[in-house]
Parts: C-alpha cells; sequence; structure tokens
C-alpha cells in the first residue's frame, strides 16, 4: 500500500508542533500532523483536550539538570527565530523567581531539583535573611525565612498558544500538511503506519510519532503501554483591572515552593490578556486533592466537570498574598493535565518499526518543547544525539 505521507506526527501540541517543524526542515519527505484544533467549550467537549491552552508558562534558563538545560536553551533559540519569521509574540522576557522555602522541595518542577550548582546562567540568590530583593519587586511579597532566586530576562514566560500556532506556521510554509481531526487508531504492517481517525478516514505514512500527552497510552496509537503517570493539577485566574495589568504587566514570573496544608509549589504568571480581552493573573498549584487519570473516562469527566473549586480558597488567598497589592475582581478555577514519568525527563524513543514517541513534559515541558522535539525528530530522521545524552534517560524503560 503506497503511503499518503512518508512521516506523521499525531498530536498538535507543543512537543508535536516543535518535531513538525524540525521534520520539514530536514527535506527527506512529506509530513502530516494530526490533531484537532483547540475547543470552543471544554465543558462540552467529547474529544481529546491538551494542557497548551493557555496565555502563560513559566521559563527559565537555570537548572542543575543539563539535559533540562540544554533543551530549555534550545527551545529559546527556538523561539526567537520563530518570533522573527512568524511575527507572534511567544516570550514575555520578564525575568523569573524562584522562591523556596527551605526544607520544603518541589513536587512537580522536575527541572528544578536542587541549587544552581555551576551553572553559567546570570542570575542572583537571595538567602534566607536577606530581603535586598523587596527593592527591585516591591510589589511582590513572601513570609520571612524564604530563598529568592532571580534569573534576569530572557527568562519570563512563554505563551504555549503562540508557540504551538508559530510552530506550525512555520512548517506549513516548508510543506507541512495539517489534518484537524483526532487519531483514534494505529496499524502497523512492515511497509508503514495506518492511521484511523476519528472521521472515519485513514491516512498511510511510513512512520508515525506519537505526541499526544496524556492521552499516550489511548486510542491504541503504541504498541505496547508507556509506564507514565497522568495527574491533575488545578489552576487558578484572578481577574485585574486594565490599570493593574498594564501596570504589573512586567513582574517576573514566580514558582513559589510554600509550606501549606492546601497546596503544595505553586507557579505565578504577570497579568496577561486572555481571549476574552480581560487582563488576569494565572497561578497554578499541586493541592492535596490532586489524584491519577487511569482512563478515557477519568480524564473527560476531569476536563469537562472535574471539581477545580475544591482549593478554590487557598489558592485565591495566595494569589492575594504574593500580590498583596492588587485588587482581584473575581477569580476562577480550572482544570490542567500533566504527564509525569520516574525518570523526570519525557519519553523520547523508538518503540517498533515504523513507530516512535515524545511524551511527557512532568509539569514542564512547555519550556523546553523545541528541545525535545527536536531530539525526536533526530531520533526518526536517524541524526545522532549529542553523545553526552544518554538514551536510556529517555527509553521508557530507564
Amino acid at each position: 500500500m503506497a503511503a499518503d505521507f512518508d512521516l506523521a506526527v499525531i498530536g498538535r501540541g507543543p512537543f508535536g508542533a516543535a518535531a513538525a517543524r524540525h521534520l520539514t526542515r530536514t527535506g527527506e519527505g512529506s509530513v502530516v500532523l494530526i490533531g484537532p484544533h483547540e475547543p470552543t467549550d471544554r465543558r462540552t467537549h467529547q474529544g481529546a483536550y491538551a494542557s497548551h491552552y493557555d496565555q502563560g508558562r513559566l521559563t527559565r534558563r537555570i537548572s542543575p539538570d543539563r539535559l533540562w538545560a540544554e533543551m530549555t536553551e534550545r527551545t529559546f533559540g527556538a523561539v526567537a527565530d520563530l518570533e522573527d519569521e512568524t511575527g507572534r509574540e511567544i516570550l514575555h522576557p520578564v525575568g523569573a523567581l524562584v522562591v523556596t522555602d527551605p526544607g520544603v522541595r518541589p513536587r512537580h518542577d522536575r527541572s528544578w531539583t536542587g541549587g544552581p550548582v555551576g551553572t553559567s546562567v546570570p542570575h542572583t540568590v537571595h538567602p534566607p535573611g536577606d530581603d535586598s530583593w523587596r527593592h527591585q519587586f516591591p510589589e511582590l511579597d513572601f513570609p520571612p525565612g524564604v530563598s529568592v532566586l532571580h534569573e534576569p530576562a530572557p527568562a519570563g514566560m512563554l505563551n504555549p498558544r503562540s508557540l504551538v500556532s508559530a510552530q506550525i506556521e512555520a512548517a506549513t510554509r516548508r510543506g507541512l500538511v495539517v489534518i484537524d481531526d483526532l487519531a483514534v487508531g494505529a496499524r502497523e504492517d512492515p511497509a508503514g503506519v495506518t492511521i484511523t481517525l476519528g472521521s472515519g478516514g485513514t491516512v498511510r505514512a511510513g512512520g508515525m510519532l506519537v505526541a499526544v500527552g496524556s492521552y499516550a497510552n489511548h486510542f491504541g496509537l503504541l504498541p505496547d503501554p508507556l509506564p507514565v503517570t497522568v495527574e491533575t493539577e488545578t489552576y487558578i485566574l484572578g481577574t485585574v483591572s486594565h490599570a493593574d495589568g498594564r501596570r504589573l504587566t512586567n513582574l517576573p514570573t514566580v514558582h513559589y515552593t510554600l509550606d501549606h496544608p492546601e497546596i503544595a509549589d505553586v507557579y505565578l504568571t504577570p497579568p496577561v490578556t486572555y481571549p476574552d480581552g480581560r487582563w488576569k493573573v494565572k497561578m497554578g498549584a499541586n493541592t492535596t486533592s490532586d489524584t491519577t487519570l487511569d482512563d478515557l473516562d477519568a480524564i473527560g469527566e476531569w476536563v469537562r466537570r472535574g471539581d477545580t473549586d475544591v482549593a478554590r480558597d487557598a489558592m485565591a488567598g495566595t494569589m492575594e498574598s504574593i500580590l498583596p497589592g492588587v485588587r482581584f475582581e473575581n477569580f476562577e478555577t480550572g482544570p490542567c493535565i500533566i504527564t509525569m514519568t520516574r525518570s523526570e525527563y519525557p519519553v523520547i524513543a523508538r518503540v517498533s518499526e515504523h513507530r516512535y514517541v515524545a511524551v511527557a513534559g512532568n509539569g514542564s515541558g512547555a519550556k523546553a518543547s523545541d528541545g525535545w522535539g527536536g531530539l525526536a525528530a533526530d531520533l526518526i530522521t536517524g541524526r545522532p544525539w549529542p553523545e553526552w545524552i544518554d538514551p536510556a534517560l529517555l527509553s521508557p524503560t530507564p
């Protein structure tokens, strides 16, 4: 059976869009990207739902982990190129703060597992008792005894919606075909893969990359389940006035590891405008009510009707404590999904003759997504990875 495309990428999120762009740059064959567009209303949506439907994610280069640091550095470079090529604003380089209550370890920020030992990224550390950071950031407040690390621009905030759109736009200019549909099955034979679409049609490809995040073990896209855990996470949006939004838009992003009975480490963005035209501060948090999502019904139930208000008061109170001078007009909560691995790295590997996988951002995937997508593209096309990268770290069975 003749192939419609040389390569198919399943998943229209940060990893998949990045991989598709890298693949179209190789000039080694035709590429199709398959995945549904963002739904207009998650509460009634019956298909797959991605976690990148968002305006702000934290990004910084500083890390004690070389692999995460390198993939993030590559993504910074790619973002600059994409902004020049597409004219889209992706990066808001306002700097980043890492605020830590001593003795409390971040739960999910896997790219931040200790001090920035040996890093060459410019930064300033304010140890417990040194409150001089308050002079630079008087709008922010944290309790006494915390340590504060500041990484200046270009650290700051990525717009994941804009990043994915720019990746796809750039790849489309190089011949990428986009199919706005859900992949609901895959059958492999000696010559390639036949992908079944939700609309009932099929696509034939010589090779296939599965980059569908939390849905990797569903729809029969892979020959065997991956050892990943899909978990719930909750975010809260605090609406502020246009005046406060404009006034505070250049605040740094914040990753705050706090000691709290209901919520663990949180991340907070400066105010940004959302599709409804309002200025909103976003804060994500791990809560004591977080749970795992083992099947499609559980994922769908969480996205559509999950009780995201369970820690609403605790999250709103934390946001107000960080920004004590801001009057919030209202708060709204929503669901997010993260995909975790034991290795604390994504899974990027060949899993059969014609199938590859790139999933599991471990709560930090967006900021390094172009780097991870580029590794996946190199794997598919046979380009060698740098010698210092151990493929076993990104294997399904490290």
